[in-house]
């Protein structure tokens, strides 16, 4: 997967705001799932959100990380969508390379979206 893309999708490696959050913050109600408290950032923690389609759930983790990025370095917190993978080998060697190419023993916060568009995506991670 090119550089370009997962820069694209994480506009806070550079400095930029998310689309999402951008929009969000620009509503004139701003509501904020009850789920996001709930999720863990505990070493080795594994959280799904499920739901029918567009019912916020993309906006949720990006407020999510929004939050997230007050205590983690932006560099350690990669946001996917998987609708953009043909297969999930592709997947797998994205992930293999974020993660080697952060390294260290600092945690890295991976987010997969719209996981279930990638057949077999389970098996990227």
């Amino acid at each position: 997967m090119a550089l370009e893309l997962l820069e694209r999708l994480n506009p806070w490696w550079w400095g930029g705001e998310d689309p999402h959050v951008k929009r969000w913050r620009g509503q004139e109600y701003r509501w904020m799932p009850g789920w996001i408290k709930k999720l863990s950032v505990k070493p080795f923690s594994l959280n799904f959100v499920m739901g029918p389609r567009l019912v916020g759930k993309t906006t949720g983790i990006k407020l999510f990380i929004k939050s997230l990025l007050n205590r983690v370095r932006p560099e350690r917190i990669l946001y996917i969508s998987c609708e953009i993978f043909p297969d999930y080998m592709l997947l797998a060697k994205t992930l293999t390379r974020y993660l080697e190419e952060t390294g260290g023993d600092e945690a890295v916060y991976i987010f997969l979206d719209e996981a279930t568009a990638l057949r077999g995506w389970w098996r990227a991670v």
